[in-house]
């Protein structure tokens, strides 16, 4: 929103300071106000992005009960098919001379790599 104001303060002082047109003045806003509204999303993207979050996904229904039914539907499903895509460990148990040892005091994984 402050840069829309700076944007839009340097138009007005452009338009002055260079004896422009007045009627090129609408035209030039309407094309900034479309810029904005055409970028805008993208700009917020890109500024969650920057922050760590990520887009899971996007889901429209009738409801909020319904698009949360979906959505979940859709992710859990996503990543049951993930996971099913990592070959599976042998059946047969490990020796305890074959278990992987950590040197140090590391934390265990919990499942993140």
């Amino acid at each position: 929103a402050i840069g829309y104001g700076l944007l839009f303060g340097l138009i007005v002082v452009a338009f002055r300071s260079f004896g422009l047109p007045l009627a090129a003045y609408g035209p030039v806003t309407m094309l900034m106000a479309a810029l904005v509204g055409l970028e805008g999303h993208e700009w917020l993207r890109r500024n969650y992005a920057r922050k760590g979050w990520s887009h899971a996904g996007t889901i429209s229904g009738p409801s909020l009960a319904e698009c949360e039914r979906r959505f979940f539907k859709n992710w859990l499903a996503a990543r049951d098919q993930a996971s099913s895509a990592v070959p599976a460990l042998a059946s047969r148990p490990l020796s305890p001379l074959a278990k992987p040892q950590v040197l140090g005091i590391f934390p265990p994984a919990r499942g993140q790599i």
